[in-house]
């Protein structure tokens, strides 16, 4: 494909409005991504002062930082089998 007369580069997977979307049309690369960061964000939650804070400390810190990250355009790229259900999103 061109336009203008030059040529358009072949790109695996392209990002629009914080969505990660693949040649495929699949989300896999997207959730992949969206469980890594969440980790990362728990692992900061646990390493900082809050660890012997009380349970609902914890959880709100949990659903600020993690929750949000989860559900940003959720409707979007909503997982539609079961291995990202299972195995991936409820790891986290």
């Amino acid at each position: 494909y061109s336009m203008n007369g030059a040529p358009m580069e072949h790109v695996d997977s392209f990002n629009d409005l914080g969505i990660l979307i693949d040649e495929k049309l699949s989300f896999n690369t997207h959730i992949d991504q969206l469980i890594s960061k969440c980790n990362r964000m728990c692992g900061f939650i646990k390493r900082s002062h809050v660890f012997r804070a009380p349970f609902q400390v914890k959880s709100r810190l949990y659903k600020a930082l993690c929750l949000s990250i989860l559900e940003y355009c959720s409707p979007l790229w909503s997982p539609q089998n079961v291995i990202n259900v299972k195995k991936k999103i409820e790891s986290v």
